[in-house]
């Protein structure tokens, strides 16, 4: 997934970013956060190239159902477009798309509470993209910590439900285009099992290296207990020095809520073996019903194309008119769009 993350404005993360008052007056930002704090919407997606794994459910997964009781306007996408990059054969992107809608489900993701669609059903994604791709100087974004350019017409196309488009000035416009993709810091990097030197990942040649939401226990035991650790038997939490060890510490933590320090008082008389099989149990009462929920959803695919087909129109209904919105700014609404 893009990893696939909750979507803040910059602002609400960063309200003095340095970068940015370069560029823009202390108006526009006083303007672009009163913005924010009056009309917050939410927006995420996933790419569908794999069933999610524990990285993903713990750095985004998981705060998406969280973040269905924070605010009214959320918007859930699986991002077919962007997974293209990489060639996949049809029966592999439809199954893709399946798996990842009926993963979402078990989750919690509420097609009622949150709009979940698509990407390639809402066109305004792609012709945004084009504009954003015309207009906005790739130098200006490098100066960013982190920037993903295949994002911003997804944020742009969806933000401002019910927000007059008129309202807005040329730099509020580029203001805006400046927004990030935060995930959960302390679990935005779930390490490989087999190689924590590197992160989780659905694309990793082996499977071995990474807990899938649809994994049964036997599975999450043993990969778990195969997990590369080190000489040290002693459970410590030393991301530098011990990856190892400390990615099943951090695992522990998400699945429990609770911090490192806790998850090392709980182990404090444990070797890391013993330890394993404590953080095996943590993840296999979480993963459990997500697994059995998941296995009843997808066997009903009308059901979860209705679900898609349902989310596709609630999202075109602001993606539509925010793009007239955007081609009036531009100069180019002289033809009607139907």
């Amino acid at each position: 997934m893009r990893n696939l993350s909750s979507l803040r404005c910059l602002f609400c993360a960063y309200p003095k970013n340095k970068f940015l008052s370069k560029y823009f007056s202390n108006q526009v930002h006083t303007e672009a956060e009163q913005i924010i704090k009056e009309k917050r919407v939410i927006f995420s997606g996933i790419q569908p190239t794999g069933i999610p794994h524990i990285g993903n459910y713990l750095g985004a997964l998981k705060h998406w159902v969280e973040l269905q009781n924070e605010s009214d306007d959320i918007y859930y996408s699986i991002v077919d477009l962007h997974s293209l990059t990489i060639p996949k054969s049809r029966d592999f992107m439809q199954d893709s798309i399946f798996n990842i809608t009926a993963c979402l489900l078990a989750c919690g993701v509420d097609p009622d509470t949150t709009v979940l669609y698509q990407q390639s059903s809402v066109p305004e994604h792609t012709q945004l993209s084009w504009v954003i791709g015309c207009i906005v100087p790739v130098n200006r974004l490098k100066h960013l910590p982190q920037w993903k350019v295949k994002y911003m017409c997804n944020v742009f196309v969806l933000f401002f439900l019910q927000m007059p488009f008129q309202k807005l000035g040329c730099l509020q416009i580029k203001l805006l285009i400046f927004s990030l993709l935060f995930t959960d810091p302390t679990f935005a990097r779930i390490r490989d099992f087999r190689d924590p030197r590197v992160k989780m990942s659905k694309s990793s040649p082996s499977i071995n290296g990474r807990i899938e939401l649809t994994d049964t226990d036997s599975e999450i035991r043993l990969k778990i207990k195969r997990a590369v650790t080190d000489s040290t038997s002693q459970v410590t939490y030393d991301p530098e020095n011990r990856p190892g060890v400390s990615n099943l510490i951090q695992i522990h933590c998400g699945m429990c809520d609770i911090t490192p320090e806790k998850a090392c008082s709980l182990a404090c008389n444990m070797d890391t073996g013993k330890y394993k099989s404590l953080v095996a149990d943590a993840v296999i009462e979480q993963l459990s019903p997500i697994r059995e929920k998941y296995l009843k959803i997808r066997k009903d695919e009308v059901k979860l194309k209705m679900v898609l087909d349902h989310g596709a129109k609630r999202a075109r209904v602001v993606a539509k008119s925010n793009w007239e919105s955007i081609r009036e700014l531009l100069g180019i609404n002289i033809a009607e769009i139907s």
